[in-house]
């Protein structure tokens, strides 16, 4: 599921190079400042490459690392209700 913040409705596309193009017109559109995508086995290397390569910035991170800074800050999803 991709979201965009605070603009759009959450929407869904497939996970493969014929859904990419959609995308990417989709968040071109946004002008966005960061794309974050969560690390996840792989799965987000495509969208990653095709994303970079559409000179959108983006960055892959680690779900642990995103998991300990909402603890750090204390306002992680179960938090905020």
């Amino acid at each position: 599921m991709w979201r965009s913040y605070p603009r759009e409705r959450p929407f869904q596309l497939r996970n493969n190079q014929a859904a990419f193009p959609a995308l990417i017109e989709r968040l071109k559109a946004l002008s966005p400042k960061c794309i974050v995508l969560e690390a996840s086995g792989g799965y987000e290397m495509a969208v990653a490459a095709s994303l970079a390569a559409a000179s959108l910035p983006v960055v892959v991170v680690n779900p642990r690392n995103v998991r300990e800074f909402a603890k750090a800050r204390d306002d992680s999803p179960r938090r905020i209700a």
